[in-house]
């Protein structure tokens, strides 16, 4: 496995995880610390061709997201979980650019009924956020959470216009 910093317009640094050509994990940081940060390497201050493709193509399709010129991943990724976390993270896959649905819905159509509530936690642990975009998931009576902060919800749909 091997960690790499992003930079990206709108949502600040990322810490980067991938393994054998796949993307296998996301974090949203708000400034570097630690040793596991220490030990990331940084996309933009290394030339890029030095970067494993997958990185490389990764920051780049991101971009293209932030500027409104994306509206889906062609990202190698892997994701682990229980039966229901990835039947969850799988359907959250097939929510549409620029709609969003209530984890009552999600859990509906996970085959799920009544399990709204594990369904927001089965997003809470997702690895992979944009590329699986659990930011399209809303509460019946609000937002809901985010693991990148409400603050980062809100600009991720209002640049995809569901806000």
């Amino acid at each position: 496995m091997n960690s790499y910093l992003l930079k990206l317009p709108l949502i600040g640094q990322l810490k980067v995880i991938s393994y054998e050509n796949s993307i296998i994990e996301i974090n949203f940081i708000s400034e570097p610390a630690g040793e596991d940060l220490e030990q990331a390497q940084v996309l933009s201050k290394t030339l890029p061709e030095t970067f494993p493709a997958e990185i490389v193509n990764l920051k780049s399709q991101l971009t293209e997201y932030l500027q409104s010129n994306r509206r889906e991943f062609q990202i190698d990724y892997q994701f682990t979980g229980t039966g229901f976390q990835q039947k969850i993270l799988n359907e959250t896959t097939r929510i549409p650019y620029g709609q969003t649905v209530s984890y009552k819905e999600l859990a509906e159509k996970s085959g799920s009924p009544g399990a709204w509530q594990a369904a927001g936690q089965a997003l809470k642990k997702n690895k992979l956020p944009i590329i699986i975009p659990c930011h399209r998931v809303v509460g019946s009576k609000g937002l809901g959470g985010y693991n990148g902060g409400l603050k980062l919800k809100k600009i991720l749909l209002k640049l995809e216009s569901s806000l």
